[in-house]
């Protein structure tokens, strides 16, 4: 989002008219995602138009993409792991391994480490979204029109959205992709269970959220790699020869920097052109007090 929102801004000078963009990428639905995207549309027609054909809404729309993706997993991982291991990519491979080695095991230490005496049934960062969820459902209106136990329908904040318990969904979507109770869903709940509904969140958030799956993700031990005397290989493996694979090298430098993707901005090649400077009398350019004409003496 931040990327794309850069890219739009410097290519087709629209930085006055991407609130709209920002509301139509973090919608949840479909109606959601319509309306702003059609004011973005009339107002920049060819940044609309890139979005939509050449990138397409399944790569930077949340009510488009599909797949359970946004807030539960990244893709950005392997941009992540890059700036991690800037000056490690220099190493020798055996060292290369040995630093990841090393680095993960000390981010998996911190994370045991902060989860490790929490009493808390999901992880904090997501006990904080479910009590703020709980705030915004304050404000909403609900009815249990076919008179299921599971079934709602929860009205304010200018819209209408079909809660279902037992299938755990809702109109909105966000309770779909994010597998956490949306506002929507509490008041619900807080119909269902009365006052103390608090307790029952919990049971209706996805499991990976919480503490459990929290610290066996990592409870994994992470080893370094040993020494290449301590290896133990088999004979026919060290009498084995692998070629190496073709490869013809490139003139120049070898390049360090990701390759920018598509609708990115560019430099502009060759030499770039240097500001004369003018000369403060006559406000000529090129000119110095020495060589200006219209100096005075």
């Amino acid at each position: 989002m931040k990327h794309l929102f850069e890219n739009l801004r410097k290519n087709f000078q629209c930085g006055d008219s991407l609130h709209a963009y920002f509301n139509e990428i973090k919608a949840y639905g479909y109606e959601e995602f319509d309306e702003p995207f059609q004011q973005f549309k009339d107002k920049i027609p060819e940044a609309a138009q890139c979005l939509e054909f050449e990138i397409g809404f399944e790569k930077w729309s949340r009510a488009h993409f599909p797949a359970n993706r946004y807030d539960v997993l990244t893709t950005n991982i392997v941009e992540s792991l890059n700036s991690m291991l800037t000056d490690e990519r220099e190493y020798l491979v055996s060292a290369i391994f040995t630093s990841i080695s090393r680095r993960f095991a000390e981010i998996f230490r911190e994370r045991r480490i902060d989860i490790g005496d929490s009493n808390n049934i999901v992880v904090p960062s997501t006990e904080i979204t479910l009590r703020e969820k709980m705030t915004q459902g304050d404000s909403l209106f609900v009815g249990n029109i076919n008179g299921d136990a599971d079934e709602f329908t929860v009205i304010g904040s200018g819209r209408t959205a079909k809660v279902n318990l037992l299938n755990k969904t809702c109109s909105c979507r966000e309770y779909d992709l994010v597998k956490l109770p949306c506002a929507q869903v509490m008041v619900a709940l807080r119909l269902k269970y009365g006052n103390g509904y608090g307790s029952s969140i919990y049971k209706y958030s996805s499991p990976m959220y919480k503490v459990q799956s929290y610290i066996l993700a990592f409870a994994e031990t992470i080893n370094v790699v040993p020494s290449e005397s301590e290896w133990v290989v088999p004979e026919e493996h060290v009498k084995m020869y692998i070629a190496p694979p073709p490869y013809e090298p490139k003139l120049g430098r070898k390049g360090i920097k990701r390759i920018p993707g598509l609708v990115e901005s560019f430099k502009p090649k060759g030499r770039v052109k240097r500001r004369r400077n003018k000369f403060s009398l006559c406000k000529g350019s090129g000119r110095k007090r020495t060589t200006c004409r219209n100096r005075e003496g």
